[in-house]
């Protein structure tokens, strides 16, 4: 809870700033033709997140962050949603971390 509060509190300091803004434009400049490089990073992060960290429900606070990041690239928020909380899912459903402490799986 502490990192959702941490992490709403510097995008709302990054909105102040504009600087948000210049490095999406930025971003989109940058990836024009490869668009789909930034869903596949975003999604093997979040997949590597759950796997490691059982982040799932704390996938939430990636969203203010992403949609715009997703819109901006041309895709749908739908997009945005599976390769986050899809990705995250995935990653805690088939936890790697999960065998070592001797949890059945989907437990």
């Amino acid at each position: 809870m502490v990192f959702i509060f941490v992490l709403g509190g510097m995008i709302g300091v990054i909105n102040r700033t504009g600087s948000f803004n210049a490095g999406l434009m930025a971003l989109v400049k940058k990836t024009k033709g490869n668009e789909f490089f930034i869903v596949f990073c975003v999604s093997v992060l979040m997949v590597l997140g759950g796997t490691t960290c059982g982040i799932e429900e704390e996938a939430v606070a990636f969203y203010p962050i992403l949609v715009p990041v997703f819109l901006a690239l041309g895709y749908d928020a739908i997009v945005c949603v599976g390769a986050i909380f899809l990705a995250a899912s995935m990653g805690s459903a088939f936890s790697t971390i999960r065998f070592l402490i001797y949890l059945p799986p989907f437990a």
